[in-house]
């Protein structure tokens, strides 16, 4: 984040990222029972995406304050649709699913799959530019 912002500003961009998140996969963040996101290994895996995403938006947008919606678009071009290959070989649809990813909560499993969102990232980086 650029130096200049305020605590407060700061604090609004990092809200705005994670209610971005929620809105683009609100049923993992709601169903807690059932899915990984808002769990320390999903919260672990989106952070470690944060400045990648904040960075993305503000070339894109032009703006060092990306707004609540900024998130929420760049997500979800980004992630919304996508699958990953899991810990075990097999490939699937990114829904945060306790079923799919909870057994590989550990490190390892946390760096697995902050590397496969970063390859997401990084393969569909273009896709914001039109």
């Amino acid at each position: 984040m650029p130096s200049g912002l305020s605590i407060a500003e700061k604090k609004g961009i990092l809200l705005n990222y994670f209610v971005g998140w929620s809105k683009v996969f609100p049923q993992a963040w709601e169903d807690t029972r059932h899915h990984i996101l808002i769990k320390n290994m999903g919260i672990s895996v989106i952070s470690r995406l944060f400045e990648t995403i904040n960075n993305m938006i503000q070339s894109c947008f032009k703006t060092d304050q990306p707004t609540q919606q900024n998130f929420e678009d760049v997500i979800r071009k980004l992630f919304m649709g996508a699958t990953i290959t899991l810990a075990d070989g097999q490939v699937a649809d990114l829904d945060w699913s306790s079923a799919k990813y909870g057994l590989w909560s550990n490190g390892k499993g946390k760096n697995y799959y902050t590397r496969q969102l970063q390859q997401i990232v990084s393969d569909n980086k273009y896709k914001l530019l039109g």
